[in-house]
């Protein structure tokens, strides 16, 4: 009787040590144990952003389009007033004859000149913000999304970026540096609440948007010259 159940138990000890050896080696090998493991590193490590069935979440997904339109309209309004009243915050400093700066003051045709460049900008740089957008789903390979909220969140962003053109400044290369440089930046700060971009996608997102505003306006002056 000991001998059998000493037989019985070195059947037992020789089943665990084939499972051991072989059944989890198996499983190593067919990827059971660990493939969902890698799996999963590989796609964060790709950094492709995804939802729960597995596809790429788009960029901009679908929302309240008149909301977004409407916080487009309100500082686009609030501009086109400041340049009708000659708001002194929008004319650059000129140097005056004991060295110092002054701001000029407005005069009608300058008024509306301003106000006739911020109508042709402001669609111009909706359009550089769309292809900014566009690229970063073209490098995060995501696709873009909702293409009406899109519109709207970027004239939201151009609209809100245009405001800081009502920081006042005396001195004429502070401002010139506001106009030129603040106002991409604050873009690219806002994409990231608005266009609900990551904080990392912000740099790629400006540097595309700037380079296709300058495409605009080089493709523009071309066809000036041609046409002209």
């Amino acid at each position: 009787m000991s001998g059998t159940h000493g037989d019985e138990r070195g059947g037992d000890g020789a089943n665990g040590e084939e499972f051991d050896g072989e059944e989890f080696d198996d499983d190593i090998d067919d990827g059971s144990i660990d493939g969902g493991a890698d799996d999963e590193v590989g796609v964060h490590a790709e950094g492709v952003a995804s939802d729960a069935g597995g596809s790429p979440r788009p960029v901009v997904v679908a929302g309240p389009v008149s909301v977004w339109w409407t916080v487009a309209a309100v500082p686009f309004a609030l501009l086109a007033l400041s340049w009708l009243a000659g708001a002194p915050q929008l004319a650059l400093p000129v140097s005056t004859v004991d060295g110092g700066s002054a701001v000029p003051t407005l005069a009608p045709a300058e008024r509306l000149e301003g106000l006739a460049r911020m109508l042709v900008l402001a669609p111009v740089a909706a359009t550089a913000t769309v292809l900014g957008v566009a690229g970063v789903a073209f490098v995060r390979r995501r696709p873009i999304g909702d293409l009406p909220t899109l519109l709207a969140k970027c004239a939201a962003v151009v609209a809100l970026a245009l405001v800081l053109w009502l920081v006042p400044s005396e001195v004429r290369m502070v401002k010139q540096a506001i106009n030129l440089l603040g106002v991409p930046l604050a873009a690219a700060f806002l994409a990231v609440p608005v266009l609900r971009l990551a904080p990392r996608d912000a740099g790629l997102f400006l540097v595309v948007a700037a380079t296709a505003l300058a495409t605009l306006v080089l493709g523009a002056w071309a066809v000036v010259w041609a046409t002209g």
